[in-house]
């Protein structure tokens, strides 16, 4: 044992402090091991490293009063962030309703109620609205919510709807012609042309697709494709008055395209040439416009299935069958060309480049598809909403903010990002620790949720894992109002996009910007701030460059920010809380309280015997009811003993009711 206590004692609090983040592990023993070995103590070392491990798992401790880069405002109450919301909407529909042009976008919290203002102003306004909606389902559900008559939700040919039928009589070639690129001749090919107001095809007459298109509602609600899709059965219908469109919508504008360069060489001639011309960076109009343009002239016209509008939907399904039974020839990459032909003619060279990986070379294209839809008016609501985004569709968009108060009790964690990686790797039974803390809540207050990225909630589920819940997972968040009666959420990790996402989104949207750089990513420390104290995160992901940096707060912290909100906490008439499972600092969130991931979770083996008995018993009992955790008595009683350091740390920590804690554990540690 070593003669001089101090050691344990400047270690574990020193542990402390790396856990709180205000310096690293390294750090701490660079400062302190000097003095520990000039004290002559025998394994001065190994007691400093102990000292820090226990340190670490313990209270964490933080750095108080570290200043705010950016002290967070006093946001507005739900009632005045409400009223001006109103003042706004007003506004821009008085000016709709005159037929002058007028444009602007709300970046307003989720549950300040946007959507279910706006279209109550448009119907008192009087005008015609075509909303975007991110899906064909909540486009029904908001269509369902106005009185009958008031509203439409339009659907695509092949969508069958909560069990009803598809529209169209051809869906099955319907969605053949789409699988195969061809989706633009849908109506040459199953409709045809009208002649005297009807269609050729010999379901025209029961066509329930073209029929909703004549229905005089003032409101049609449509999902976001729609927004791209120059539909000639929209050709008819008198542009309206307004567009609304109602959350992230990037996604559908956004056109990414592959080719590996070895299939271009199998294809040789001018697809090689020019492929091999961008690896290299040695493309140019002079050498290879020509090229493109003659090889494009020879172009055959798209192969499409052997149908015809006359056609009955039996015989066109027939016809779709022997197409897709039937060898055809391999196609060859003339939209590589297409693609090459647009960047040589507008300088946007940022959408095409050589990527290099495992040996292989790929050529990739981010492009932007045109806006399809008209309106006289347009309005952009969403919580994320991107000015520069919105205005390269709809350009001199006024963007205006409103932020509100939400009513909610913050509890974050500072050691760890909980990486997809991390989730994924599951060490130390992680999911069950994760589980076992969402059985602690729910013993206090089943009225819970869950958030966390798909892949990991499939998994955690497939274990048996949080599935009296109700969950939702980023990228899907939008629009979901099954988690806004939740007293409290758990939100495991963050939507971390990789890098080569971000910029691969940021060349389809400023390509033409000569602001934007590539390859400015970094990770730099930074500062998370609590109500009272602050810890230091050491590696937080980060561009140096203006768009790639906004695309990524969009993804990352707008998407948490997302999940937060779907507790609808602007409105939520007492607080309540969220645990967030992940140290990125988010804009407009200051936790109540800093903690630390092992300060909330029960070590792995242990949270795993309490899924499975709720209760822990003594050494032998374990090593007897699970040998597939602990090998024999002595392995169970190390953990129980880790577990009553930990016990003695934990109350303060948990955030729960104290005695929650110790009462569930069912075993008395003495």
């Amino acid at each position: 044992m070593p003669r001089h206590p101090a050691i344990l004692t400047a270690g574990f609090v020193a542990g402390q402090y790396v856990a709180g983040g205000a310096f690293t592990p390294d750090e701490a023993r660079a400062a302190l091991l000097p003095a520990a070995l000039d004290s002559g103590s025998a394994g001065a070392d190994r007691a400093l490293e102990a000292a820090l491990q226990a340190g670490s798992k313990a209270d964490a401790r933080y750095v108080v009063g570290a200043p705010l880069t950016a002290p967070i405002p006093k946001l507005p109450t739900a009632t005045e962030a409400a009223a001006r919301l109103d003042t706004e909407l007003r506004a821009f529909f008085d000016q709709a309703k005159t037929g002058q042009s007028t444009k602007l976008g709300i970046q307003g919290a989720a549950g300040l109620g946007k959507t279910t203002r706006a279209l109550a102003v448009a119907r008192k306004a009087g005008v015609t609205v075509d909303h975007y909606v991110p899906t064909q389902k909540l486009a029904r559900e908001l269509a369902e919510r106005l009185p009958s008559g008031a509203a439409i939700a339009i659907r695509g040919r092949t969508h069958s709807d909560e069990g009803l039928p598809p529209l169209c009589a051809k869906a099955d070639a319907a969605d053949a012609l789409q699988k195969a690129g061809l989706g633009r001749f849908h109506q040459k090919l199953l409709c045809g042309n009208p002649k005297d107001g009807r269609f050729p095809c010999p379901h025209a007459a029961g066509c329930g697709y073209h029929a909703q298109f004549k229905n005089p509602a003032p409101i049609r609600f449509y999902s976001h494709e729609w927004l791209v899709l120059g539909s000639k059965e929209r050709a008819g219908l008198k542009t309206p008055d307004v567009a609304i469109v109602d959350e992230s919508f990037a996604g559908v504008f956004e056109h990414y395209q592959s080719w590996s360069l070895e299939a271009l060489g199998e294809a040789g001639g001018a697809f090689y040439t020019v492929g091999d011309a961008v690896r290299h960076g040695t493309l140019s109009q002079e050498e290879h416009g020509p090229l493109i343009a003659e090889a494009l002239e020879a172009a055959p016209f798209p192969r499409h299935p052997p149908i015809h509008p006359e056609m009955s939907s039996a015989e066109a399904a027939q016809a779709i069958k022997r197409w897709n039974a039937a060898p055809k020839e391999k196609l060859l990459p003339y939209d590589l060309l297409r693609a090459i032909k647009s960047v040589l003619e507008s300088g946007e060279s940022k959408r095409l480049y050589a990527e290099e990986w495992a040996g292989k070379t790929t050529i990739r294209f981010s492009g932007l598809k045109t806006l399809a839809s008209e309106a006289t008016s347009w309005l952009f609501l969403d919580a994320s909403l991107n000015p520069e985004i919105v205005r390269k569709i709809i350009p001199d968009t006024t963007v205006i903010s409103i932020e509100a108060r939400r009513n909610v009790r913050v509890v974050q964690i500072t050691d760890s990002a909980l990486s997809k990686s991390r989730l994924a790797a599951n060490a130390d039974h992680l999911s069950a620790r994760l589980a076992e803390f969402a059985e602690r809540l729910k013993a206090k207050n089943p009225n819970g949720a869950v958030i966390s990225g798909k892949g990991f909630l499939e998994r955690a589920k497939a274990d048996g894992y949080f599935t009296d819940l109700p969950d939702g997972h980023y990228g899907a968040l939008r629009g979901l109002s099954t988690l806004e009666t939740a007293d409290w959420l758990i939100q495991v990790g963050r939507n971390e996009p990789p890098v080569w996402a971000v910029e691969r989104k940021a060349r389809c949207w400023f390509a033409d910007e000569p602001t934007l750089e590539l390859g400015t990513v970094k990770r730099d420390p930074e500062w998370l701030q609590g109500k009272d104290d602050a810890a230091r995160i050491n590696a937080i992901t980060s561009f140096a460059n203006d768009h790639c940096q906004r695309i990524l707060e969009s993804l990352r912290e707008e998407e948490s920010l997302q999940a937060i909100d779907r507790l609808r906490l602007i409105h939520a008439g007492r607080p309540k809380t969220v645990y967030l499972l992940s140290n990125q600092p988010l804009p407009g969130i200051q936790p109540d309280v800093l903690t630390t991931l092992d300060s909330l979770l029960l070590p792995g083996r242990l949270a795993v015997v309490m899924l499975r008995d709720g209760a822990l018993t003594g050494p032998p009992m374990l090593a007897l009811l699970h040998p597939d955790l602990f090998e024999n008595e002595q392995s169970a009683k190390d953990a129980l003993r880790t577990l009553q350091g930990w016990i003695s740390l934990y109350n303060p920590s948990c955030h729960l009711d104290e005695e929650s804690w110790p009462r569930k554990i069912g075993h008395p540690l003495k």
